[in-house]
């Protein structure tokens, strides 16, 4: 893996976030947030600022589990979104299983529009990385919201 300098906007965290780890929702929270494992990534969803933020490798070994309660979160945040909802996604590997599983979460994040509201996604991968480009412009035509893919040098 190629190593990122200081300035490379992946590297960046958002600083006013706590960090916590949530289990799965047995009612709608506002705010999740996970650790990256190596296998799975950071992860920051927040119904009050209207973000999602998912950092790093996504290689789940049971997607599913992986995104049910990511999915279950969206699923509630698109009944009262903020009036601008963005999701910054940032990985360096995306396995078949969990390009499946972040589509659905995306498909359900992009109703935002249908709400009145707007709603920017940005996918940062590597310059080059044709196959993860093609997998989100293939989303981006599937859940009809522009993708914006930015490669950092």
């Amino acid at each position: 893996m190629k190593e990122q300098s200081l300035t490379d906007p992946r590297t960046k965290r958002p600083e006013q976030y706590n960090y916590t780890t949530t289990t799965p929702m047995d009612k709608p929270q506002s705010r999740i947030s996970r650790h990256f494992t190596g296998n799975t990534p950071e992860v920051i969803l927040d119904k009050n600022i209207g973000t999602a933020f998912l950092f790093g490798r996504l290689l789940c070994s049971n997607p599913h589990d992986f995104f049910q309660p990511l999915i279950e979160w969206a699923t509630h945040y698109i009944e009262s979104p903020q009036e601008v909802t963005v999701v910054t996604i940032n990985t360096d590997y995306i396995n078949t299983g969990s390009s499946k599983a972040l589509l659905e979460f995306l498909r359900i994040l992009a109703k935002v529009q249908y709400t009145g509201r707007k709603i920017i996604i940005k996918y940062y991968c590597d310059k080059g990385d044709e196959d993860t480009i093609e997998l989100i412009e293939n989303i981006s035509t599937i859940i009809k919201v522009k993708i914006e893919i930015e490669q950092p040098e």
